[in-house]
């Protein structure tokens, strides 16, 4: 099986084409940075500015998973960049159909979601009513109906709830946390209340590459299965590093509009596409 993976030298992208690659994949990486990764042929192409056409063909590849956007942390998720990642996917999954593939995964985000009515437990399953409140979900719900309505390609549309790992950027929170154990300093949080679902980006990414290699189409959550408040994660991270002192619960003030849960419901994940099997119980 021939899979284009955009965005495969990114903090999603590398660990989806690895857990491909180990599921005996033959991996293309187009974009515009080379991931240098071994058994996975670079494809250059600017996705912003660049018709894909010419390197999809070259690719001759059935499947396409899609992780290149715009994640700069701090402002994605009101930049303008979200309407120019929007318009470069309508314009690869076109070029993509046109040029004989025929199924599209993409990656969307927990924030397409109507985080204003949750069920009283903050699980929502894909059916559960979408309306993001920023542009990076609403670019996302965008993408992922209008692609829905593309005819002759087959779409998966992978829900990411929260991921941590190897590449994540500086500012979120397990690196900001980390950064001041590191330093010895008080690693600053708000009270850390909220329950969550966190998955590592490792297992993320053999998700998404179980999902992008099934027959499941549609929107399927993305999660461990494992919720936790934010501080017993925090502090299983301090304990780990040997430092659960330093954990400042309270230092920051908490977001008015944080849901107190909100979690995936995985059935589909388990049930169609076969993966995981964690029991949703709080840790």
């Amino acid at each position: 099986m021939r899979v284009v993976v955009t965005g495969a030298s990114g903090f999603i992208g590398r660990p989806v084409a690895e857990a491909l690659l180990a599921r005996g994949a033959t991996v293309l990486a187009l974009g515009r940075s080379d991931p240098h990764m071994r058994g996975v042929e670079f494809l250059p192409c600017d996705l912003l500015s660049d018709d894909p056409a010419a390197a999809l063909v070259q690719a001759r590849a059935q499947i396409l998973v899609h992780c290149a956007w715009d994640t700069t942390h701090g402002a994605f998720w009101t930049s303008p960049a979200n309407r120019d990642w929007l318009a470069a996917t309508l314009r690869l999954a076109e070029a993509f159909r046109a040029g004989g593939g025929r199924r599209f995964v993409g990656i969307g985000s927990c924030a397409e979601y109507d985080w204003t009515c949750l069920p009283s437990d903050g699980v929502v399953a894909e059916a559960a009513p979408c309306n993001p409140a920023t542009p990076y979900g609403q670019a996302k719900l965008e993408a992922f109906r209008q692609l829905c309505a593309l005819d002759g390609l087959a779409l998966a549309w992978a829900r990411l709830f929260l991921l941590h790992g190897p590449g994540e950027k500086a500012g979120r929170l397990v690196p900001s946390v980390l950064d001041a154990l590191r330093k010895g300093e008080p690693a600053k949080i708000a009270s850390g209340r909220p329950v969550r679902d966190f998955m590592t980006i490792e297992e993320a990414g053999q998700a998404i590459a179980a999902l992008a290699l099934s027959q499941v189409d549609g929107a399927v959550n993305i999660g461990s299965g494992r919720p936790q408040s934010i501080l017993e994660f925090v502090m299983q991270i301090a304990t780990e590093f040997g430092r659960p002192d330093l954990v400042a619960a309270g230092a920051l003030p908490d977001r008015p509009d944080d849901p107190p849960a909100l979690l995936p419901d995985l059935a589909r994940l388990r049930r169609e596409v076969g993966f995981g099997g964690h029991p949703r119980a709080r840790s």
